[in-house]
């Protein structure tokens, strides 16, 4: 079950998408926090996937990313504006039927939403990956579509612990050399920062 504010915020989310995209979004799951117990008010965000029937026009994708930007606009109104709060949206990414069958490494995504930022069929978008694969099979919750256990995703151990071997030594790795500068700490390590560098690296790689 859904903590209520991401409850809030998905049901938000999907009656936007159904007027935006009537008919075309049928799936939407979520994984992340929200969908594994550890979701804060206040500090996490909700991740998800979401499937859509075929190829998205300009128009299309258009509408999608207002759909996307108004409420990130929205909630830095309300929310960020409150100490210490993160903004409380939807990120993921768009993908065609049968991707989630593939490996995430060799899916490009129609579009993604992270943090305010929207793209189109984003080269890296990262929350198409392994973990996210795999917390999905594991831990999915299906808003619209099959449970996830009826759904043909792709898991590989082997995958999954190279990709995240790779993204510790590099991105994390990078983000802690940043964060030991002289004076970062003092400037940018309030308890956001810090969070997010604790948190951050977490993988869902029980067996």
């Amino acid at each position: 079950m859904l903590p209520a504010p991401a409850s809030r915020v998905v049901s938000d989310l999907l009656a936007g998408l159904d007027r935006a995209l009537p008919g075309r979004v049928e799936g939407l799951y979520v994984v992340g926090s929200a969908s594994t117990g550890a979701f804060r008010p206040g500090r996490s965000d909700v991740d998800f996937v979401a499937i859509v029937d075929r190829h998205l026009s300009r128009r299309e994708l258009a509408r999608l990313r207002s759909v996307h930007m108004g409420r990130w606009t929205s909630a830095l109104i309300h929310d960020a504006a409150l100490r210490w709060r993160w903004p409380l949206v939807c990120n993921g990414p768009y993908l065609r039927n049968g991707d989630l069958s593939r490996s995430p490494l060799e899916v490009t995504p129609l579009a993604a939403h992270v943090a305010g930022r929207f793209r189109t069929a984003p080269r890296h978008g990262f929350d198409v990956n392994p973990v996210t694969w795999q917390t999905l099979a594991r831990h999915g919750i299906a808003v619209r579509g099959p449970d996830p256990e009826r759904l043909e995703i792709h898991v590989d151990r082997a995958e999954l612990r190279s990709w995240t071997r790779e993204n510790l030594n590099g991105y994390w790795r990078r983000w802690v050399e940043r964060a030991r500068r002289p004076g970062v700490r003092e400037a940018v390590l309030d308890r956001r920062f810090t969070a997010a560098g604790v948190l951050g690296a977490h993988v869902e790689e029980r067996s």
